[in-house]
C-alpha cells in the first residue's frame, strides 16, 4: 500500500512537472523579453539560459525527463525492477534540484 502512494504521489508531482514545464515553454517562445536570455544577471553561469534555442532545448529535455517518470508510475506491472527505477528517477531529480539550486548558484 505504501509504495502505490509514493507511485500516485511522484506521478502527480512528474504531471504537475509537465504541465508547468510545457507553459514556461510556451512563454519563452512566444515572449522571449520576459527571460534573461544572453547570459544576464544572476544566471549568467546556466548555459541554458545563453539563448532561447538553449532553454527551450533544456525545457524540452526536462518535459521528457518527468514524462519518463509519469510513464514509470503509471505502469501496473509488479516488476522488482520497475520500483528501482522510480526510486533511481526520484534521487536523480532530487541530485540536480540540489546541484542547481546550491552548487551552481554560488
Amino acid at each position: 500500500m505504501k509504495w502505490k502512494i509514493v507511485k500516485i504521489i511522484w506521478g502527480l508531482f512528474c504531471l504537475l512537472i509537465i504541465v508547468v514545464m510545457c507553459l514556461d515553454l510556451y512563454d519563452a517562445s512566444n515572449y522571449p523579453e520576459r527571460y534573461p536570455f544572453g547570459g544576464e544577471g544572476p544566471v549568467v553561469e546556466l548555459w541554458w539560459y545563453k539563448t532561447q534555442r538553449h532553454y527551450i532545448l533544456f525545457s524540452i529535455i526536462l518535459i521528457l525527463w518527468f514524462f519518463i517518470g509519469l510513464v514509470f508510475c503509471c505502469v501496473q506491472h509488479k516488476i522488482s525492477k520497475l520500483k528501482w527505477m522510480i526510486l533511481i528517477h526520484i534521487f536523480l531529480t532530487a541530485v540536480y534540484i540540489v546541484f542547481v539550486n546550491f552548487v551552481l548558484s554560488y
